[in-house]
């Protein structure tokens, strides 16, 4: 069984638009690029900035008006910048090192 865990986009890799339709994850190096990302990844992706626990993943998606195989699809895309931190009962542990997902 998984332990539960908060997913973020990692803050030590900057973000910026390399063009007025791409997306860059990576300064110097392009870790991720997403091509035409529409006002629904957008708020996908402030969301996940800040954090969203694995099991609301989904909820939070279809909040900010993206479908199930979108997210699993930007999901794979995210994967190089993205952070796994876990959860203690209480929440996210205070000073704990964020882990990378893998």
């Amino acid at each position: 069984m998984q332990q539960p865990h908060t997913l973020t986009l990692n803050p030590a890799i900057p973000t910026c638009w390399e063009s007025t339709h791409v997306l860059r994850f990576g300064f110097e190096r392009a870790e991720v690029r997403i091509v035409r990302p529409t006002r629904a990844t957008q708020r996908f992706l402030a969301a996940l900035r800040a954090g969203v626990t694995a099991s609301d993943l989904a909820t939070v998606a279809r909040d900010a008006g993206i479908t199930s195989h979108e997210r699993r699809a930007l999901m794979e895309t995210l994967e190089p910048v993205l952070l796994r931190q876990p959860l203690d009962a209480q929440g996210p542990s205070p000073g704990s090192p964020a882990v990378p997902h893998t």
